[in-house]
Order: structure tokens, then C-alpha cells, then sequence
């Protein structure tokens, strides 16, 4: 049985540890209790089963992402299921192919002169997530309004930061995003370096 508990989801995760073997003592480093899960376990099955589990919610998670991206090509485009799906997975293992190959075989072919892996990490990171922020900000700061949001959350209680939730997202957040965007295009144009 455990013999440390402690007020959080962490001291039951090492209490499990406990109960099936492993050493933990009272502020052991979560890394100490994971790595005695994930590679010091002797049975067959966790050893291996650990990893099918992470393959599984690795999949799992792709198969939801995916299924935005079918639902609009069944929308706009008006293909069938089947087709939608075969033709999202063929892109999707295009692009994923270019981004493994792309510090091989394919190091030499460079985008802005970065490798695939890169340039695909530096659109979605750097570019996409920005300008999908600052739009976030707009639509909830200025067109929506704030009030559907704080009426959101004053339905399960009450929302001690209104106004500054308020001013950040109408004025603040957007200005810094824009700033963001601005100096992660300046950099990769090699203008400014940070």
C-alpha cells in the first residue's frame, strides 16, 4: 500500500507507482516515477503495452483532427465520404512524407531555406497560430462582443476578472499577436534575428 499521500493528482499517481513495484519517496521528481514505468517494468506486457497505448492516443487524436478536414471537403466540395476521407489521408501522408524525408534524402530541397520539417513547423507555429489568434480577438473583442463570453462563464459562477479579460482580449492581446507575427516574419526574412 502507498505510504505517501499528499494533497494531489500527483502523490495518487505515485501511490500507483507504489502499488505496482516501484520506488517513490515524498517529492520524488515525476520523471523518477515515470521512467520506472516506462522502462525499468519486467512484464511483457507493460513494457510493450505502454507504447501500443501511446500509439493508440496518437492515432485517436489524428483520426479527430481529420475528421474537421472531411467534414469540410463533405461541405464545400460535396464529395462523398469515402472520397473526402482517401483524399484527406493522401495529403496528409504527402505532407507527413515530405517532413520525415525532409533532413534525409530530401535535405538538400529547402523551402526558405528550411528543411520541410521546419518550414511546416514555422507556417503552423509562427505564421498560422498568430493570425488565427489575432482573428480569435477580433471576432470575440469587436464583433461577437465580450458579453457572450462573460455570460458563459457567470453561468457556473462568477467571473472576478471581467474587465480585465475585457480590455486584454479587445485591445492588449491583439497588439501584442500583430507584434508577434510582425517579428516572426522580420526574423525569418533575416531583418531582425532574436
Amino acid at each position: 500500500h502507498c505510504l505517501y499521500r499528499g494533497p494531489d493528482d500527483y502523490s495518487r499517481g505515485v501511490c500507483l507507482l507504489r502499488r505496482r513495484g516501484y520506488q517513490c519517496r515524498p517529492g520524488a521528481d515525476v520523471c523518477d516515477a515515470a521512467q520506472g514505468l516506462w522502462v525499468h517494468d519486467r512484464r511483457k506486457c507493460d513494457r510493450y503495452g505502454i507504447f501500443l497505448l501511446v500509439l493508440f492516443a496518437a492515432l485517436t487524436s489524428s483520426i479527430s483532427l481529420m475528421e474537421t478536414v472531411v467534414s469540410m471537403c463533405m461541405d464545400r466540395l460535396h464529395w462523398n465520404r469515402k472520397v473526402s476521407v482517401l483524399a484527406v489521408t493522401v495529403g496528409i501522408l504527402a505532407l507527413g512524407t515530405l517532413s520525415c524525408l525532409g533532413y534525409g534524402p530530401l535535405s538538400a530541397v529547402t523551402v526558405l531555406g528550411m528543411a520541410f520539417l521546419d518550414f511546416f513547423d514555422f507556417i503552423s507555429n509562427s505564421i498560422l497560430m498568430p493570425v488565427v489568434a489575432f482573428l480569435t480577438c477580433i471576432l470575440v473583442g469587436h464583433v461577437v462582443g465580450t458579453k457572450v463570453v462573460s455570460d458563459e462563464v457567470e453561468a457556473s459562477g462568477s467571473f472576478r476578472r471581467k474587465k480585465l479579460f475585457e480590455v486584454m482580449i479587445r485591445w492588449i492581446a491583439p497588439v501584442c499577436l500583430v507584434v508577434i507575427l510582425a517579428g516572426e516574419i522580420l526574423k525569418i526574412l533575416g531583418v531582425i534575428s532574436i
